[in-house]
This record gives C-alpha cells, sequence and structure tokens, in this order.
C-alpha cells in the first residue's frame, strides 16, 4: 500500500501549472512531442 501526501496550500499557490494545466501539456507532449518540446524550449 502507498500513501500520497497532498501538497501544502503555499506550495500549491506557488506552482506555475495547476492540475488541469499540467494535464493538458502532459496529453499534448505525448501526442506532439517535438512540436511540445519545441514550445518549451522557446
Amino acid at each position: 500500500m502507498s500513501k500520497t501526501y497532498p501538497p501544502s496550500s503555499s506550495i500549491v499557490s506557488g506552482a506555475h501549472v495547476d492540475g488541469a494545466s499540467y494535464d493538458a501539456m502532459y496529453a499534448r507532449s505525448i501526442e506532439d512531442s517535438d512540436g511540445f518540446w519545441a514550445e518549451q524550449a522557446q
């Protein structure tokens, strides 16, 4: 059994992306890896 520990509100408020943005970015990185990483490099 593994445990998870949610981040504190101060960590969440200082994050660069929220959960929905992360999910979208992850999906794009899988679907269009070259395009995604070219964007990130800019």
